[in-house]
């Protein structure tokens, strides 16, 4: 499955507080003058740092769109000053450390988890790998052939195509558009070294927009281990400028493939983006999407099975395109001759749902979600991730530390006012359809490839 923004649009937070806490969050301020966040939670040996790069890559014309995938693979595996990649490799397992990093439009994430006792040794090697990767030939070849094929394989999906259409026609033929399909296999045969030497070079540099550091460390520790993983990465320049336009109009398109061996009903509208609101508004959106179409008893579920006597799989999800272009989406298979039958009792379900609310007890909703506050009061990959997405918005990075509460602040009269006034009516949906037959759904733009979507 194409990764589009892995957690960085869904993002569930895990971590409560009580009165007597003892985990402090604290804005901190390295001896090298790094700014950066130090959440303190004691007792733990585990250590995790996250940073977010600014990045405008994929808004720009002229250039490769697929050497941000490349490269945030490139980076941590081909080796570094220093190490080899097989000497790299073993050490980060020896040490049973974990390093990643992926890009996302908006910005490129980076982690690090270790133990405590090992942070010196974890540190170095990932500053070399930051620093002066090696983005060796043969790995690059490597790493192009296997996205090349999966990205590839993925793409002859019927359902993949159809997202890949819905993004033409939501965003036409954008530099955005192209790094976030990705069709052409060809993308990633073109990269090469000195592609992936340049965004380096740009992305990965000493001033984060965003730095979280979680463990039980002073700020003394912390702020050391700061300066020694961003010890001699280049100055960033420039403010990114991310300019994309999204037309969400409602629109009813049928993508004809004569060999989809199923059809494919997939609806997508515009939300507001969780910077726009509270996070009780996001434990809100996750208890409506979850009650709206995950498992038999959601609505969408109860609503096909009585009215097509169907048990489709249709799911519903929140997702976006950048941070600010967030959506909500219904997706599912249906019998090529019965799709127009089940496009409109979607829209009926739906529009029943927005009007109603979910049906059943709020509680039972809230209660996995309560579980997982509890479970994750103490994990520094969850108290990191929290803090480092607030930042993003735009929010304090103490939000984390208020998540029980936030979730207690959603009622059914939030649920109502979230649907009426954030979610679209059931006529503000882009609809589309794929199916091996072209008649399926009267009235709808029919197309034959992606790209027609365009135009409809």
């Amino acid at each position: 499955m194409i990764k589009h923004f892995i957690t960085a649009f869904l993002l569930l937070l895990t971590l409560s507080a009580c009165k007597d806490d003892p985990r402090v969050i604290s804005t901190e301020t390295s001896p090298g003058g790094l700014d950066y966040v130090l959440a303190q939670v004691p007792g733990q040996e585990a250590v995790a740092i996250q940073v977010a790069w600014n990045t405008d890559w994929a808004f720009r014309d002229g250039r490769k769109q697929a050497v941000p995938y490349v490269g945030a693979e490139l980076i941590l595996s081909g080796g570094a000053e220093g190490y080899t990649a097989a000497e790299a490799g073993e050490l980060f397992a020896d040490l049973n450390a974990e390093g990643q990093i992926f890009a996302t439009p908006d910005y490129v994430f980076g982690y690090l988890g270790f133990d405590k006792p090992d942070m010196e040794q974890v540190i170095a090697l990932a500053n070399a790998h930051l620093r002066a990767p090696a983005l060796g030939e043969d790995w690059l070849g490597r790493i192009t052939t296997g996205l090349a094929r999966t990205f590839a394989e993925s793409g002859a999906q019927p359902a993949t195509q159809g997202f890949i259409a819905i993004r033409r026609a939501v965003l036409g033929d954008q530099p955005l558009q192209q790094a976030l399909s990705l069709s052409d296999a060809g993308m990633f045969e073109a990269v090469t070294r000195a592609d992936v030497q340049a965004w380096v070079d740009e992305v990965i540099t000493g001033s984060p927009f965003a730095l979280i550091v979680a463990g039980d460390l002073t700020p003394a520790e912390a702020g050391a281990a700061v300066d020694a993983l961003f010890a001699g990465l280049p100055a960033g320049s420039g403010t990114p400028v991310r300019n994309a336009t999204a037309d969400f109009s409602p629109r009813r398109i049928l993508l004809h493939l004569p060999d989809a061996g199923t059809g494919v009903l997939t609806f997508l509208a515009p939300i507001p983006p969780t910077s726009a609101g509270e996070p009780a508004d996001e434990f809100t959106d996750i208890i409506l999407a979850q009650a709206l179409g995950a498992g038999d008893q959601s609505a969408l579920f109860k609503s096909l099975r009585t009215e097509m006597r169907a048990s489709y799989g249709f799911q519903t999800g929140i997702e976006g395109y950048t941070r600010s272009q967030r959506f909500l989406y219904i997706t599912g298979q249906v019998e090529p001759e019965r799709l127009a039958e089940a496009e409109q009792v979607v829209r009926d379900s739906y529009a029943a749902f927005r009007e109603n609310g979910p049906s059943g007890a709020l509680e039972d909703y809230k209660a996995p979600l309560y579980q997982s506050v509890k479970q994750g009061q103490s994990d520094v990959d969850s108290l990191s991730t929290s803090a480092l997405y607030a930042l993003l918005d735009g929010m304090s990075p103490q939000i984390p530390l208020d998540m029980k509460q936030e979730l207690d602040a959603v009622t059914p009269e939030r649920l109502t006012n979230r649907l009426q006034t954030a979610f679209p009516e059931a006529s503000g949906f882009i609809m589309l359809a794929v199916s091996p037959d072209a008649g399926s759904m009267p009235g709808a733009c029919v197309i034959t490839t992606p790209e027609e979507a365009t135009d409809c």
